[in-house]
Order: structure tokens, then sequence, then C-alpha cells
């Protein structure tokens, strides 16, 4: 299965060594988890001599997606002789290892799950060799003589391993030699390969006696695939890397394993799962965090370093408070009234933030104006990947991106040798603004946020009678810092979700009414998220049909936490009945409206089964008149749906 290389790396750690390093160098060590690209070719045929085993060109059963990875020379006799051998190879990611790094030591780690040495002669061992298979993310039938830079005598890049002293359920580590250092590529992927001692030596294993089974020299160790993240193949490095000091004078984080700030930092997060882990992005920060590493960036530039929970401001930190604070959309865009919390601070009972919550700008004209205020945060965002714009200068829109993080500005020339360069072509199809205040400010009483998919609009009304939202085809905005727009979605494979809405009121007040207003038949989800002063969070998921042009009303009371759906008025029922009968006579016209007037009066008294009735006889009407309005028809459905529940 071919995956992300971002999938390579899991867990890292830093230590650092009280040997001298060079001048101005750290010495850390990390731990690089395998890729599922690894696996095992065996030689065929079986029956075959063993110098046509030994030299095959072409194996068979290629397995890069089981669990177990086995490395083994055997024999079975029957008296058939017949012989086998198995090769395994590694494939760890350590692209994000410095260019000017000096490797001084490294170890390969395989959690042992089982051994044998039938043999128990001089060849039972196991050495890595220099991996040479052709794919990064898959074992070919062809990788069989591409273990080991030749197939005869091959240069070995560790000492051997006796098969008899390793231990089973527990790591094997193996320390590479001045070769195999050699084969870490600190530019993208390392491989490396397995191979049993008969195997290495050209020495055919032997077995005279039919007892049914096979004599095997062997090891079988868990791959990149196993269920526990804890038994996956590892490369251990210890380097020294140059301290240098950074061009930008902005901070730079990274969602990925980088050297931003540091390779021991950034592994401290990049694998964190992410949201729910379900994300259409990925699984992971490293997939799916630019909108939070952005903000990290943007808040630590400003002055922030600590997070409302007195935590290090950092994208691991922000990750881990948002997915316990509910600060997640389904889909994993971010609640960003739950992230100007955590940039915030406790006074009293009541969080405070020097962040603004965000203002949703959609054309460059505004970006630049924000860029030029000088009292902003602006997170641009290309349609998928969200990065932060520093500042506008001559040279152009200057930018700190979590994953492309060689950009130095909008419009970067981007050409072979470029590495981790992105053009952005100098545009944006949106920006989430913030105003950066030079005290902090107590947040509203309530804000909310909510996203909805499906064939929906969406409309806030306060009791005051502010919008914001979908009005007759347009977008109203008459609130400070609120927003309505498309959701966000984020993807660095550019393999977007079913887009929807989004809605941003910072400060909604405790009493208001969210309108679901229909774009088409069929249903929508409607995710609900309020956040009080206090910190306190309330959530509602939402959902039903939607029919063109019929606006579904819930109202909310945030200080008793009860939410009610209205039913479809009389009033609108008349401009719908009005709508869809537009090409129709006065008269009737006249007549649906007596009849919709019944239906709305047995409502009123609550006569269930005279109201169901009138409603039943209305859709008889619209036949018998050949009215075809799917609208009406729909209408009249939900009403009946309403009356049964009660």
């Amino acid at each position: 299965m071919k995956i992300d290389r971002r999938a390579f790396l899991v867990l890292f750690f830093i230590n650092f060594m009280f040997s001298p390093p060079a001048a101005n160098a750290a010495t850390e060590t990390v731990r690089i988890y395998g890729g599922t690209g690894d696996g095992q070719v065996i030689t065929a045929p079986y029956v075959s001599p063993w110098n046509v085993q030994y030299y095959n060109t072409v194996g068979r059963n290629p397995d890069y997606t089981s669990e177990t990875v086995s490395v083994l020379s055997g024999s079975f006799y029957t008296p058939t002789k017949y012989l086998g051998i198995i090769r395994g190879f590694l494939v760890f990611d350590t692209s994000a290892l410095p260019d000017d790094a000096t490797i001084r030591d490294v170890k390969v780690g395989l959690h042992i799950l089982e051994t044998r040495d039938d043999y128990n002669d001089q060849f039972g061992y196991v050495s890595v060799l220099e991996g040479k298979q052709a794919d990064t993310f898959s074992i070919s039938s062809t990788d069989i003589a591409l273990c080991g830079n030749v197939i005869e005598d091959p240069e070995k890049g560790s000492g051997d391993i006796n098969i008899t002293d390793i231990e089973v359920d527990s790591y094997q580590e193996i320390v590479l030699n001045e070769i195999g250092l050699g084969w870490v590529n600190k530019g993208g992927y390392s491989k490396f390969c397995i191979r049993e001692g008969h195997d290495i030596e050209n020495v055919e294993t032997v077995k005279n006696y039919n007892d049914g089974t096979w004599d095997e020299s062997a090891i079988v160790f868990a791959s990149a695939d196993a269920v526990s993240a804890n038994t996956r193949p590892y490369l251990e490095i210890t380097y020294d890397a140059v301290e240098n000091e950074p061009e930008n004078k902005y901070p730079l984080y990274t969602q990925t394993v980088s050297p931003y700030p540091s390779v021991a930092a950034t592994s401290e997060w990049a694998e964190d799962v992410y949201a729910d882990g379900l994300a259409l992005c990925g699984k992971d920060i490293a997939a799916c965090g630019c909108a939070i590493t952005s903000l990290v960036m943007a808040g630590r530039h400003a002055g922030i370093t600590e997070d409302v929970l007195e935590n290090d401001v950092d994208p691991g930190n922000l990750n881990d408070y948002l997915k316990e604070t509910k600060g997640y959309f389904s889909g994993g865009a971010v609640k960003w009234l739950a992230a100007q919390a955590y940039l915030g601070t406790f006074a009293g009972e009541t969080i405070t933030s020097r962040f603004s919550a965000p203002q949703y700008v959609y054309t460059m004209a505004d970006i630049d104006a924000a860029l030029t205020a000088g009292n902003k945060a602006v997170l641009g965002y290309n349609g998928s990947h969200f990065i932060w714009l520093t500042d506008k200068t001559a040279d152009g829109y200057l930018l700190n991106d979590p994953v492309w993080y060689n950009t130095k500005t909008a419009n970067d020339v981007v050409n072979e040798a470029s590495v981790l360069v992105k053009d952005y072509n100098d545009t944006f199809v949106s920006a989430r603004v913030f105003t950066i205040y030079d005290e902090p400010v107590a947040l509203a009483e309530y804000g909310i946020e909510a996203q909805i998919t499906g064939t929906a609009e969406l409309l806030y009304r306060s009791v005051a009678g502010e919008r914001v939202g979908h009005v007759d085809g347009a977008v109203v905005v008459d609130l400070d810092h609120a927003s309505y727009g498309d959701a966000e979605n984020i993807s660095l494979t550019g393999d977007l979700g079913n887009g929807g809405k989004h809605l941003l009121v910072p400060d909604a007040g405790g009493t208001f009414t969210l309108e679901v207003i229909g774009t088409g038949f069929g249903e929508y989800q409607l995710e609900f998220y309020a956040l009080g002063a206090d910190g306190e969070v309330t959530t509602f998921d939402l959902s039903g049909r939607t029919i063109p042009g019929v606006t579904t009303t819930f109202t909310f009371d945030l200080t008793t936490g009860e939410v009610t759906e209205e039913s479809i008025s009389y009033e609108q029922f008349l401009d719908i009945l009005d709508r869809e009968m537009a090409g129709y006579s006065a008269q009737q016209r006249a007549f649906f409206m007596r009849w919709a007037e019944k239906i709305y009066t047995n409502m009123a008294e609550k006569t269930v089964s005279q109201t169901l009735q009138s409603i039943e006889v209305y859709q008889k009407l619209l036949l018998a008149k050949k009215v075809d309005s799917p609208v009406l028809s729909s209408v009249l459905e939900l009403l009946e749906e309403g009356v049964k529940k009660g």
C-alpha cells in the first residue's frame, strides 16, 4: 500500500549527548519508524538448485502489506529436496535530517517475533545490507536481486548478529558500521535490507532426512504494518547539527518533522493524531496541521508563548487543546473561537485574549490592507492549505509555510533544484485576519460557530435583528469580526471534501435563531458550537430535509442549553404558495390559500386528526387541480411529519 512519506515518521526523541560536539553544534538523537514499503521477497522455485535460487533475478510472492517480515535460509527433504531464501527490506524517511548534519551513530531496531537456528553453524546470523529496491512504497519480485550492492559477498553495513543470541518479543538493535552510516540519505529515503548468513556467504543449507518440516536459519520481525505502533522497525540516528541563526525574523514552525524550530521539537507533534484521526487530509498533524501551525507562528510572533493552560504554544499542545474542548469540526476544520481561547489566559473565571476572532476576507486587496495595518495576523488560504502571511514588501508577499518551509515569498520560483518550495502565484482565495490587541480582551458572553453540509445555506439572527449569513442570494454580515462563507477543506494532495458553509459570530448573545435555508432537495447536517466567556462549550448536531427556498428555523437559548425547531409558519407557507403558483390564476391561488388557512387553524387548535386530514386533502387537491409543485408536496410532507411528532 502506498502511503505518504509523512506516515513514516511516528516518534522522535531528543537525547543530548555529553561527548564534545563540533563548535556551534548540538548533538541530537532521533528515532524514525519505518514505512509500509518494507517487506520481503522469496526466491523461486523451491525445487531449483541452490545456485539457481541464490542468483534469482525474479523472485516470488513479494509482500509489503503483511504485519511481519521474514529473513530466512531453509531446506526441506521429501526425498525431493526443496530450498528457500527470503530477503527482507526496510525503508525510512530521513529527509528531515539537516543537510549539514554529521551522522555519528545509527542503529536499526527490529522487534523480533520468532527465531530459528536449526543448522547451528557459523552461518546462523543476520546482517544489514544496502537496500536497492526500486520503489520506496512497495516491494516487487525483481527486488530479490537488489538486497545488497551485489548478491555474492555484499558489503555489510553492520556486524553479524548471531540468531541464537537474539531475544524474542523484544527489540534487537543492530549498530551500523561506517559503511552503513553512508547509506543514510539526508535528502530523502534510506533503504536497507536484511539477509541471513548462509545467503550472504553463498553456503547451501542442507537437510538429508524427511520429517515433514523445514529446517531454517531465520528471524521474523514486526513490519511497519503491524497493528501495534510499538513494534515497528526503527532507525535511531545520532548526529551533530550546526545551529544557525534563522534568516527569517519571523518564527518558523512546521507541522512536519523539520529543523524548524528543530527536529527534536517537530518530532514531538508531527505524528500526533489530528482531530479525531478521520479527517480527509489524513490522520496526523503532519498531514493536516497547517492551520494550527500557522496560528502558532502568528501567536508566538505576537509574544504569546504560553497558552491558556500555561503550556508552551506549539502545534502539539494546540491540537490537544482543540481535541479536549471540541475545537474541531467533523472534517477536521478548526473552530477558530476555540483557537482564539487557546492563545488567551484566564482573568479570574473569564478567558481574555490578545487575538480577536478572525475576520474572513476574500480579496487580495483586503489581504493587502490587513498586512499594512500593522496589528493583524493574516493566515492565507489557497483552498486546501494555510500559511502565515508575515508581511508585504517590495519583494512581494513574505510568508512562513508549515509544510513547504523553504518558501520565502508567495511567488517563489520552483524548478528542479527546488526543495520544499511552493509557488502561490501571489494569490490566495481567502484569509483569516486576526486583530492583535495590545492588552488582553475578554471573550464575549457567547460566541458561536456552525458548519453545514448539504443543500442548504445558513443565516444567524440576533434578538436585535442583526444578521450574519445568506440573505436573498448574497452574504450579509452586520456584526464585527463575524463571517460567513465556504467551509474550510485541508488537503496536501488536493483531495477535498464535499464543501459546505461556515458561520462565525464571536458575540452572538445568549438567545438567537439560526435559519437553514434550502437550496435544493436533499438533506443537511449542521454542527453547532458555542463558547462561553468562561470556556464552557455547548454543541449540537442537527439534521433534516431541505427543500428549495424553504427555511427551517432553530431558536437557541444558551443560558438554558436548549434549542427548538420551529414549524413552517403560515406566513412562510403563503410565501411558498405564492412563489410556486406564480403562473396560475388568482382564483386558483386564492382557493389553495383558503385550504392552507384551514390546515393552520387545525394546527393552532391542536386537533391532530383533523390537521392530518386537512393536509391529506390538500395533497389530493394539488393532484386534482394539476398543480405540479415538488416544493409544495415536500412542504406538506414536512408539516405532516411535524404534526405526527407532536
